[in-house]
């Protein structure tokens, strides 16, 4: 199994890429230097909870998707409804998951062609 640095690294790397960013772009954003940006990209940096929580904010993520083995998205869309909901407050999230689950059930069985 790979090394869970190695993986987050690879994965923030991505996303960054995937956000058009470069690594000094990043670590504006983010009150870093670019050296640190480039250590967490090889896996050989060490974040803490703020700082991956500052990467999650600004590359319009979850951070389960930061930390999980998940395909990113380069559709715009996703990205914007996952940092909208990232943005939610814990009572948001339970009064706008039965809506969006309804939704999804319903989606899912739709076919465009009929």
């Amino acid at each position: 199994m790979e090394d869970i640095s190695k993986e987050l690294g690879r994965r923030i790397r991505e996303y960054r890429r995937i956000n058009g960013l470069t690594q000094e772009q990043l670590a504006n954003q983010l009150g870093i230097c670019s050296r640190s940006v480039i250590a967490l990209e090889r896996g050989t940096g060490n974040p803490r909870l703020d700082i991956l929580q500052k990467i999650t904010r600004n590359l319009g993520i979850s951070l389960d998707s930061l930390l999980m083995e998940q395909k990113p998205s380069g559709n715009s869309k996703y990205r914007q409804l996952v940092q909208e909901l990232s943005l939610c407050t814990e009572t948001g999230i339970e009064l706008i998951y039965p809506v969006v689950h309804q939704l999804i059930l319903v989606l899912g069985s739709w076919d465009p062609k009929q």
